[in-house]
Order: C-alpha cells, then sequence, then structure tokens
C-alpha cells in the first residue's frame, strides 16, 4: 500500500477524489492521507461509488476531493477487475503493485455503466449499511 500511496500522491490531478474496490484495506487511507471511497467488487458497489460520488461529500484535514472533478482514481485488486461489469469501463491503468491496480475512471463513464445497471434491475445499497468515515 505504500508504493501505490507514493503513486497515487504523485500523479493526483486536482485533488481526485480515490475510491479502493474489492479487498478493503485501510492502509490506503492511512499512507495515502486522503479520503478513499471503499466499495465491494459487486455491481451495486459500482452503483455505489457513482451514487457516493454525486453526494457523499467528506473532508479531512489533510484532504478536501474535488469532487466535481471529471476522473477519479481507483485502487483495484487483480480479481475484482476481472469483473465484466469493471473491466467493461474504460479506464487507463496508471501503475500496478502486487495483486493491486491503479486505474483513473472518467466519472461520466462510471456514471453511464451505472445508469445502465440500474435499468438492469440493481440498486445502491450504500444508504442502508454502515460506510467508512475516514
Amino acid at each position: 500500500m505504500r508504493n501505490i500511496s507514493k503513486l497515487i500522491s504523485d500523479i493526483r490531478e486536482r485533488k481526485e477524489t480515490l475510491a479502493m474496490i474489492g479487498i478493503r484495506k485501510p492502509s490506503l487511507h492511512f499512507y495515502s492521507r486522503q479520503i478513499v471511497f471503499y466499495e465491494p467488487n459487486t455491481k451495486e458497489g459500482l452503483i455505489n461509488l457513482s451514487d457516493r460520488l454525486n453526494s457523499d461529500r467528506r473532508e479531512n484535514y489533510e484532504d478536501k476531493p474535488n469532487y466535481e472533478y471529471k476522473s477519479l482514481l481507483v485502487v483495484i485488486d487483480k480479481y475484482s477487475s476481472r469483473e465484466n461489469h469493471w473491466s467493461n469501463i474504460n479506464y487507463q491503468e496508471l501503475g500496478e503493485y502486487g495483486i493491486y491496480n491503479l486505474w483513473r475512471i472518467q466519472k461520466s463513464d462510471l456514471n453511464a455503466y451505472s445508469k445502465l445497471l440500474k435499468n438492469s434491475g440493481f440498486k445502491s445499497d450504500w444508504e442502508n449499511r454502515k460506510v467508512e468515515k475516514f
């Protein structure tokens, strides 16, 4: 997590938001000193991320993400990245450390795929569960 956090700090554009998909590693928050949105690798997790980036505004003393910026950074494990709903989204691969990849995804692509999943009957569930607050 240290190496990928260093890369995130070096390439982060205009305070992009940061998300982690699949295996949840709170150490990403610790090493990157950024707010991290954690979501499972499920279809609902993809919808949750899209919804949360549009409505769940958080700041901490070290990080004030630009929620309106056009792209976000995503740390995703190799197992999660093989799921069709994640691999079908256009992304730019920025790095790889162990089982983790760092992607840059355009929010418009994430939102479009989220809408497609919602139209197929999947729903957001993040408001009904306890989400991280760090």
